[in-house]
């Protein structure tokens, strides 16, 4: 099954909507444990706001539109789970607004609900190969990295993303594919100048192993 935006969309963190009065929103902020909440007006999103700016809010009449944050953080209903990673990563964010395709609020994705998709994602125990990427995060881009893959008749099982050892702003992209046979996709990723750290063909990651990546792929999305 091909992850979406849409398959990862929850409303466990609720919105907030600027004609909220302020016990609506108190409400909300005595229920939910989220630290950053959507902000809509009109079905619209317009950004992201932190339960202490709300908390900090007092009594004010009118919505603290100064305490915004990332207006244009967003992805639309049916980007692909690697999509979505890559926007975890380069914003850093525990919160991702998803949008349909008029622009629409359709709900969030949180951390927890990415991390369950991308466990389920770990199948390290079918037969296939490992590849791991070294990569500079300004260079990364899942979506290109899955495309060339994806070229060669051969598809992404499982993904894990590693700074632990992070060097000179690089990072280790650790992919299990379903195709023993790895051959020509190694000479495709070598063409757009992907360095190939290893691989390894027919084998599977051990336990000890796959968890200490897991470990760091949750460290690395701020968890």
């Amino acid at each position: 099954m091909e992850l979406k935006a849409l398959d990862l969309t929850t409303l466990s963190v609720p919105e907030i909507d600027i004609k909220y009065t302020q016990k609506e929103i108190k409400k909300i902020l005595e229920s939910n444990s989220a630290d950053y909440f959507p902000v809509t007006e009109s079905s619209k999103c317009l950004g992201l706001i932190s339960k202490s700016s709300l908390q900090n809010h007092g009594t004010r009449s009118e919505f603290p539109f100064e305490h915004i944050i990332k207006p244009d953080l967003h992805i639309y209903f049916d980007n692909h789970i690697f999509d979505i990673l890559d926007y975890f990563i380069s914003n850093q964010c525990v919160v991702l607004p998803v949008l349909d395709e008029n622009g629409n609020y359709l709900g969030c994705i949180n951390s927890d609900s990415l991390l369950n998709a991308l466990a389920n994602t770990l199948t390290y125990k079918i037969p296939g190969s490992v590849i791991t990427l070294e990569v500079y995060v300004n260079d990364y881009s899942m979506s290109e990295i899955s495309n060339i893959i994806e070229s060669e008749k051969t598809s992404i099982v499982g993904l894990i993303i590693n700074d632990e050892n992070l060097l000179d702003n690089k990072i280790e992209v650790i992919l299990k594919l379903n195709n023993s046979n790895i051959d020509r996709v190694i000479a495709s990723l070598e063409r757009f100048e992907y360095k190939i750290k290893s691989f390894s063909s027919g084998e599977s990651i051990s336990n000890d192993k796959l968890k200490e990546h897991y470990d760091a792929l949750m460290h690395y999305l701020n968890v």
